[in-house]
């Protein structure tokens, strides 16, 4: 009798064990499993590692109160005379070299010109005298970049602003100089004057991969003296010596560059 109730047992567990199984609740799932953020592609190797590189640079310049005065006192036009006015906008062109020395840290060199400018005004005393005069100007500078860290955008740390500053020198070519204003009526012989040259300004590069950047800039260029010839030439072809006159050059310029690393 015992040995048939045990075999009856066997048997009911033996059934009831599948059956559990398969009625048996599903397991909790827990929370989704999250994927890991994208992960951002490094900062381009030409905005971080050292090493040389070279540029060349397009765009446009902008000149503020070109005043002429004279080179000695009261010599030519007077005592507090002006000739006010400006030497208008050119087409700037820049190439240089330069060296990464740290991510934070780089130098080049360049040479920049602006080749048509031209300068109108009128005296600064009630004559309305008309003067204009053809000028052209081009620079040899050193400059230092300071680069702030790469900006993060929608597409990854490929935007890094910068600030500079550039010393040298500038070559400043006046042509021949019209003038109406009493004195000097007449066509005022060219001249030529080289000047220390110092610029400063900012701008932010844009990678384009590994080795090459897009840079957009201002420059603020305080370019030095321009001065005239000393002799001058009235409508009857009469030439006669005076005094040069000179002024300061002063240039907004606004650049679209490309920058290729090695």
């Amino acid at each position: 009798m015992k040995s048939m109730l045990a075999a009856m047992a066997a048997t009911v567990v033996a059934f009831a064990t599948p059956v559990a199984a398969q009625q048996a609740p599903p397991p909790f799932p827990g929370p989704p499993a999250v994927p890991p953020p994208p992960a951002y592609p490094p900062p381009p190797t030409l905005m971080w590692l050292p090493g040389a590189y070279i540029r060349a640079d397009g765009g446009y310049g902008f000149t503020t109160n070109t005043d002429f005065k004279d080179v000695n006192f009261a010599a030519t036009l007077g005592d507090d005379v002006r000739l006010k006015g400006d030497s208008g906008s050119s087409p700037f062109y820049q190439a240089g070299v330069g060296f990464r020395f740290s991510r934070w840290f780089r130098a080049d060199v360049t040479a920049s010109y602006l080749p048509t400018l031209k300068f109108s005004g009128t005296d600064n005393i009630g004559f309305g005298s008309v003067n204009n005069g053809q000028l052209h100007s081009g620079a040899a500078l050193v400059n230092a970049y300071f680069d702030l860290p790469p900006m993060l955008t929608i597409f990854g740390p490929f935007v890094q602003p910068y600030f500079n500053v550039g010393v040298g020198a500038a070559r400043n070519h006046m042509g021949s100089f019209f003038s109406t204003f009493p004195g000097i009526a007449g066509t005022i012989g060219p001249h030529t004057q080289t000047s220390a040259a110092v610029a400063f300004g900012l701008g932010t590069a844009i990678s384009l991969g590994r080795n090459s950047a897009i840079d957009i800039a201002y420059r603020f260029m305080d370019l030095g003296e321009v001065r005239t010839g000393s002799a001058v030439t009235s409508a009857s072809g009469v030439t006669t010596g005076i005094s040069p006159i000179k002024a300061e050059l002063f240039a907004n310029v606004l650049t679209l560059g490309f920058r290729f690393g090695f």
